[in-house]
């Protein structure tokens, strides 16, 4: 069950994020918002360094070695921010790793799994041993390729089935794994529409599922009783604009742009990229903006690429990218001393942007949090037992918060 530190975060984060609601909601465009600028620890954060920002963007803002001298206000949000990046951690999770006999472990590399996904199964599995015996049925939510249903499926020799929307997907998961095994399945299926197949003997997984799945899976366990092991990622993805609270007791609603910044955090060894290549791209898109503001087009963050992958964003030359972006809009190219002047002025103003942009980012564990505790108290309130628990260490990925729930009731 929840224990008192859990139900006093609860209720302390659904405080907080009620009062900064207005302030989260506030993106960078091209320049500082007002209400950035208004807050007392403005002028703290544009002092720091370079290597202090660098500090507080991959460790956190708690970090800073003089985070003394920032306002008490922020100090304290601090130390709030903290805790809850730290809720659920266990000392066996860094001190514990794979090893390379492991058959299983060795299993998923021979099956063309990243090291890095490998290790994510590997401590799943563990995580989920006491939820399973031999009448479990697995259900993936979002099963992708079908690694996380095909491993869980052979360690413990138990059926499972991978629902997935993408039937591209279905199709790859079917003939890397179901064709070598009965007991697999993965069916096309489109969650918000159709239910899976439960029972009381299921557990309910996902592993970095998006978006909507997180609360239609503690809606599907409560609905069939069965048990649930679940790492929810990208919450802004979800099919209206706002994600309204589980409970009927707590009135918040988070729209999309406070919900993605749940996964706003950059991790010491960031899983896609490196540190400068996320910290460019975020320089790109601002520099696309400031295009396309030259060419009488308004848009707003996030808009000025719509449509291009984060990787193809990430990896490509800007001069390409900005001729690939004004061609989606059937725009004339921009000229090349256009794209530079673009660039500068956009190398210009990102470091104070950066700095100011340290406030909203401290939030990020606590979003994640709270959403993760609202989970947890709306299967509780139905007679589950639930925890949460970090699942494997950070450098595999910032997103590694696992709901785990059990139905408490006979």
């Amino acid at each position: 069950m929840m224990n008192a530190q859990a139900k006093r975060l609860r209720e302390q984060l659904r405080e907080v994020l009620a009062k900064e609601i207005g302030f989260l909601q506030e993106r960078e465009d091209d320049a500082i918002p007002d209400s950035w600028k208004a807050r007392e620890e403005a002028d703290y954060l544009q002092r720091l360094s370079d290597e202090e920002v660098q500090t507080a963007q991959r460790s956190g803002i708690w970090a800073l070695p003089d985070l003394k001298k920032a306002p008490d206000s922020f100090r304290a949000l601090a130390a709030l921010a903290k805790e809850a990046a730290d809720f659920g951690r266990r000392p066996d999770v860094s001190a514990r790793s794979p090893n390379d006999a492991d058959p299983l472990f060795k299993d998923c590399l021979q099956r063309g799994v990243s090291w890095r996904k490998a290790w994510e199964l590997w401590w799943f599995t563990r995580q989920v041993s006491d939820l399973i015996d031999r009448e479990t049925r697995i259900v993936d939510l979002g099963s992708g390729h079908g690694h996380l249903t095909a491993h869980l499926a052979r360690a413990f020799g138990i059926r499972a089935c991978g629902y997935e929307k993408n039937s591209d997907f279905v199709s790859r998961a079917n003939d890397l794994h179901a064709v070598f095994n009965p007991s697999l399945s993965f069916k096309t299926c489109d969650l918000l529409k159709e239910d899976p197949e439960l029972s009381a003997q299921s557990l309910l997984i996902g592993l970095h599922a998006c978006g909507i799945l997180g609360d239609l899976a503690v809606k599907l366990c409560a609905k069939a009783r069965c048990s649930l092991a679940f790492v929810a990622c990208c919450h802004q993805k979800i099919p209206g604009d706002f994600r309204a609270s589980l409970n009927e007791e707590d009135p918040i609603r988070l729209d999309r742009r406070i919900l993605g910044l749940a996964n706003s955090r950059n991790a010491d060894h960031p899983v896609e990229g490196e540190f400068e290549q996320n910290r460019n791209t975020r320089i790109k898109r601002l520099a696309l903006r400031l295009l396309l503001r030259n060419r009488g087009i308004w848009v707003t963050y996030g808009d000025e690429a719509h449509g291009t992958g984060r990787r193809h964003l990430r990896d490509t030359d800007f001069k390409a990218l900005a001729a690939e972006i004004f061609a989606k809009r059937d725009l004339d190219a921009p000229t090349i001393p256009e794209c530079e002047r673009a660039w500068s002025e956009a190398c210009g103003r990102y470091p104070k942007i950066e700095r100011a942009a340290l406030s909203r980012e401290t939030f990020s564990p606590l979003i994640e949090l709270y959403i993760a505790l609202d989970r947890a108290a709306y299967l509780e309130h139905r007679g589950f037992q639930t925890e949460l628990v970090r699942l494997f260490p950070p450098e595999l990925s910032p997103r590694n918060l696992m709901l785990r729930a059990k139905c408490a009731e006979l």
